[in-house]
């Protein structure tokens, strides 16, 4: 071949040249030509069932509107008003019959409002009404007019109108041998007379056989343009999977009906409820087919909405272009410059679209994938780069979601275990402190009891100028407030052997306070009550509320310094199933750095022998056993004790509620 082009001339290895390149550039051409027509052909025709498929659905919701309508102008009629003010409630079939052939309905029925339902129709009144129409009839008798698409019983049409129920049954391919259901468009609205007559009017169309509406559909989306040969458009209705309306005529010239669709249709439309687009063998020629489900008013798929149009048009302009095509084609040099572009371009531009994804992979766009149009090498290139980037994009997700899952987990131990460390050292601390206390109070208990006793019976004996009788009043009262002091140690130490019960807090609280008003230390002290008369009882020992009281009420006072206001105030907390025994001060507050010490035992800010620091250490321990919360806020103008106890339920038993803060010291 070499030597042959090397001993010819220069001419006619142009003229060879030219020739292959006219003969290749045409050939590529025509080849070319014919792929992207039949693609714009193609996608022409998809767009237009597309549209006439939204066409269709339009027709159809507008024909389901028209049937709301209707019902709603036959409930609106004097007729219909006049018909049951002359029966008394019940309408008569003749109007019943009118009204349904004036508002062009299959049937027509009116169910009475009263206590008894009854429904009549033009054929004779009945005391039940389809299970399918219930929902309907509640919602038209609530005052609202509802509509949709339903599937009727044989039965269910037979008591509207026996002639129906013939009129739906339809002979079917496949398993079954014909439908015993009707598809119906219908509607439900309330009737309301000025005579006083109140009911629900619903009636509805028949799409099985139901000529009228396919052929409207055809109309609206195909012009209404009646083809000859293979050029009309075809409208089906299907219920379930079997058609019952069609414009589709068959070779013997009837009606298509009964057919089943596809599998891949009945996959898509009835089991996914998705639209399906596709090609399909319909009498005698191919179409571009579009599907779309038929759904009640519950949502529940019951049907297909389908249009068609034949493939042969499409093709005819294909190929009368085609034919022009093949002219231009013949200029043979443009042929090659238009060839060469398109070959360099189908070749760079998968290298170009996978350059730009790899930018957009590196910016943090994980989403972004190339098209593959060939099964060469590059298409393969192609679909390796785009699973990577799945891959980086799934291990990319995998890794966030671990490290927040790993940091939310961390975060939530690390609380629980700074809550149960903080907790165990209070508790540690407090049995360790309520452990000593109760050793010391044992050990100094009776050798206290004996000083006691000796000294105020050396003290009765001796006489007002005897010398030691100071010496000996000084060691009875010493030895008393020792005495209270191992008291409160014990207090604090033991467990409560008071029984809780149900216990009405306005009335604690008011003794106690009547209590203390009495003594000196309140002569200069303004008492203000605010008791919520409505208070919720608490489950605890009245003895020991009236102590918890008492305890915060004397401190504030000496607060005071015998000298303000205190106020006690009772409330009620829904949100929280608790009761608040609020107790405010006027005195000078407590510092910042005493405020988080001061429930802690033997801690007290005032002067030697005028306390032991076991009083709000006790008033914590009692209203922790029971259940409840202490909480103090604390300024300048003073400082607020709030006490926080469960509200008492009268299920629960006193045993277990005694149970409450079991094992924490006092």
């Amino acid at each position: 071949m070499l030597s042959f082009l090397r001993d010819i001339s220069l001419r006619s290895k142009i003229t060879i040249s030219f020739v292959l390149i006219v003969i290749c550039g045409t050939s590529i051409s025509t080849f070319l030509g014919s792929k992207i027509i039949t693609r714009a052909m193609l996608n022409e025709a998809h767009k237009q069932i597309r549209h006439g498929l939204k066409a269709a659905e339009m027709v159809y919701s507008a024909r389901l509107e028209t049937v709301r309508r209707s019902v709603k102008a036959a409930a609106e009629t004097e007729e219909l008003a006049a018909s049951l003010a002359a029966g008394r409630g019940d309408p008569s079939p003749g109007a019943l019959a009118r009204l349904r052939d004036d508002h062009r309905l299959h049937f027509l029925t009116f169910v009475n409002g009263g206590k008894s339902t009854r429904a009549y129709t033009e054929n004779l009144a009945r005391d039940t009404i389809p299970p399918v129409m219930e929902e309907y009839v509640r919602e038209a008798l609530s005052g609202r007019t509802s509509a949709g698409t339903e599937l009727f019983s044989r039965a269910a049409l037979e008591a509207e109108d026996p002639a129906l129920s013939e009129k739906a049954l339809i002979a079917s391919s496949g398993e079954q041998k014909a439908t015993a259901e009707g598809m119906v468009l219908i509607s439900a609205t309330p009737v309301k007379t000025t005579a006083g007559f109140t009911g629900v009017l619903y009636g509805g169309i028949l799409l099985n056989r139901n000529a009228e509406l396919v052929n409207q559909i055809n109309n609206f989306v195909f012009g209404g343009e009646e083809q000859a040969g293979d050029g009309a458009g075809t409208v089906s209705i299907f219920m379930n999977d079997v058609r019952v309306a069609s414009n589709i005529v068959s070779v013997s010239g009837r009606h298509e009906l009964g057919t089943r669709i596809p599998d891949e249709v009945r996959k898509t439309v009835l089991a996914e409820g998705g639209r399906y687009y596709g090609t399909d063998y319909i009498a005698g020629n191919w179409h571009l087919t579009a599907y779309e489900p038929i759904r009640s008013r519950l949502g529940r798929i019951i049907g297909i909405l389908y249009v068609g149009i034949p493939e042969n048009p499409f093709l005819a302009v294909r190929t009368s272009m085609m034919l022009t095509f093949l002219l231009v084609a013949g200029i043979g040099v443009l042929v090659v410059l238009v060839i060469t572009y398109f070959i360099t371009r189908s070749m760079i531009l998968p290298l170009e679209e996978m350059v730009k994804a790899s930018n957009r992979i590196a910016a943090g766009d994980f989403d972004h994938s190339v098209a593959i149009q060939s099964n060469d090498e590059i298409g393969i290139l192609a679909d390796s780069f785009n699973k990577m980037s799945a891959s980086i994009k799934t291990m990319k997700l995998e890794l966030e979601e671990w490290g927040r899952t790993l940091e939310e987990k961390v975060n939530k131990r690390t609380e629980e275990l700074v809550a149960v460390q903080t907790q165990m050292a209070q508790s540690e601390k407090l049995a360790s402190i309520g452990r000593l206390a109760a050793g010391v109070a044992h050990e100094i208990n009776n050798p206290l009891g004996g000083i006691l006793t000796f000294s105020m019976l050396a003290l009765e004996e001796c006489d007002d100028d005897h010398p030691l009788k100071p010496s000996l009043e000084v060691i009875v009262k010493q030895t008393l407030r020792c005495r209270e002091t191992v008291k409160g140690l014990l207090d604090f130490a033991r467990q409560s052997s008071a029984t809780p019960s149900i216990t009405e807090v306005n009335t604690v609280v008011d003794k106690t306070l009547l209590l203390l008003e009495n003594q000196t230390m309140f002569q200069n002290i303004r008492t203000v009550r605010k008791f919520d008369q409505n208070l919720p009882n608490v489950l605890i020992d009245a003895g020991q509320l009236q102590q918890v009281v008492m305890n915060i009420v004397i401190n504030a006072v000496d607060a005071m310094e015998e000298s303000g206001t205190l106020t006690i105030e009772t409330c009620d907390a829904p949100q929280t199933q608790e009761i608040l025994i609020r107790i405010s001060d006027t005195g000078k507050g407590i510092p910042d750095d005493v405020l988080p010490l001061i429930f802690e035992p033997f801690f007290t800010t005032k002067k030697v022998g005028k306390g032991t620091g076991l009083g709000l250490a006790i008033v914590h321990g009692i209203v922790t056993r029971a259940g409840g919360t202490i909480e103090v806020s604390s300024s300048s103008q003073g400082a607020i004790f709030t006490v926080r106890l469960p509200i008492a339920r009268e299920d629960r038993k006193v045993g277990q509620d005694s149970d409450i803060g079991a094992g924490q010291p006092a």
